[in-house]
């Protein structure tokens, strides 16, 4: 009972949901803008992202998503003229503020997404290599496609993604 000793609080406090709800006409198009601004080249170095090649989106075979060692990984995302981009990501800082002290000591810059179609060890490969994420295209969503609502993130496709994209849109 409430009022005596070791008995419950009457009205303890609740968690807050911090979860907002979206529309879901303003969600799909929010995914289309952020899947379009992938392709242009003026909005993914506006983000940060240095990349020697101006044909955006860069689009990989199917057997990118088979790659399970991280030195195969990076030997393709180098072959791609990748390298600059992942150095940038290497580079961490340290957090100002509380957040130091809370377990986010570090703030790593983002790098290359890599969506694939289903993964078949991609993800294993990747992720170990700092500020490159992998979602599989069911897993698309509009901030990882526009971290921190900043359109244009460096994204590579697998061909079967390209193809797949559409039932997600």
């Amino acid at each position: 009972v409430p009022q005596s000793v070791k008995g419950r609080v009457a009205h303890p406090p609740k968690n807050k949901d911090w979860g907002e709800k979206i529309n879901n006409k303003e969600y799909k198009f929010a995914l289309k803008s952020a899947i379009a601004s992938t392709a242009d080249p003026g909005l993914v170095s506006s983000r940060g992202h240095i990349v020697d090649t101006e044909e955006l989106p860069l689009v990989v075979s199917d057997e990118f998503e088979s790659l399970e060692k991280t030195k195969d990984v990076i030997k393709l995302l180098n072959a791609l003229r990748l390298d600059k981009d992942l150095k940038r990501a290497k580079k961490r800082s340290i957090r100002g503020g509380k957040g130091t002290m809370r377990g986010r000591k570090y703030k790593t810059k983002k790098s290359v997404l890599l969506v694939v179609n289903e993964d078949k060890g991609i993800k294993k490969g990747a992720s170990n290599i700092p500020g490159v994420e992998v979602a599989t295209v069911a897993d698309l969503n509009p901030e990882l496609l526009a971290p921190g609502a900043h359109a244009g993130r460096l994204t590579l496709y697998t061909k079967a993604a390209i193809e797949n994209i559409s039932s997600v849109i």
